[in-house]
Parts: structure tokens; sequence; C-alpha cells
């Protein structure tokens, strides 16, 4: 996959992500004074969507592109390969 083709799908998938958890969050931390028509606090809002934003991005970009092998474990033996 070409770089730029990841880039735009990782921040599209940043921006779901954004979206999604942002406004439960802002919903939790602001939703009395949304239900109520009062004024929220802009930069809390702009925050509350932008550090998911940024978590989501940070762990696309930095996570192993392949994934790992992972040990064949006998049944009854933890923590030891099979042959």
């Amino acid at each position: 996959m070409k770089k730029g083709a990841r880039i735009l799908r990782t921040c599209l998938r940043a921006v779901v992500v954004a979206l999604l958890v942002g406004t439960a969050l802002n919903l939790i931390n602001q939703g009395d004074a949304l239900l109520a028509g009062e004024p929220i606090d802009v930069w809390k809002a702009a925050l509350t969507y932008l550090v998911p934003f940024l978590v989501s991005t940070h762990g696309a970009l930095t996570a192993p592109r392949s994934p790992q092998p992972t040990p064949n474990l006998a049944p009854g033996r933890r923590g030891t390969k099979s042959p």
C-alpha cells in the first residue's frame, strides 16, 4: 500500500473514532449544559474531539505493520513453546 493511501485511511479512521468517542465524552461532560440550552465550553469540546483523534492516529502509525507471530503453546503447558 502506498504511503499516501495509508495516511488517508488512518486519518479517516481517526476522524470516525474522534466523532464517536468525542460525542460520547461531550455528552458525559457537558450534557447538562446542552440539555439546558446553556452555552458550552468550546475549548473543552474541541479538546474532547482532538484527543481521541490524536490517540487513534498515534496508535495506528506506531503499531507494527505486520502481525507478530505468537508462540504455539501446547495444551496445559502455559508459557512453554511446543516443538
